[in-house]
């Protein structure tokens, strides 16, 4: 009989919510998917990524906190300021 491990890799991850692997790397990275990094390696806890998936789930082991960041500031592409775009005509 086999048994379904309680820790998932990356690639089963990416199966279970139908996504691709580099969104999981980069949900696990920003901290919005509970997970844990473990020397190079993303690992993720089976319970924690079913309860993600079903909405029920905050932030994982290795959320903003764990990765030294404030958990209340935005992520830096969120308040983007942009520049204006340069038409080339100088301006007298």
């Amino acid at each position: 009989m086999a048994t379904t491990p309680d820790v998932l890799t990356v690639g089963e991850v990416a199966a279970f919510m139908r996504v691709s692997r580099e969104t999981v790397y980069r949900l696990a990275t920003r901290g919005e998917l509970p997970g844990r990094k473990i020397g190079r390696i993303w690992r993720f806890p089976k319970g924690a990524i079913q309860e993600y998936v079903e909405g029920k789930s905050v932030v994982g082991h290795a959320g903003r906190e764990a990765q030294g960041r404030d958990p209340t500031a935005a992520d830096s592409d969120d308040d983007e300021q942009r520049l204006p775009v340069s038409t080339g005509a100088l301006e007298p």
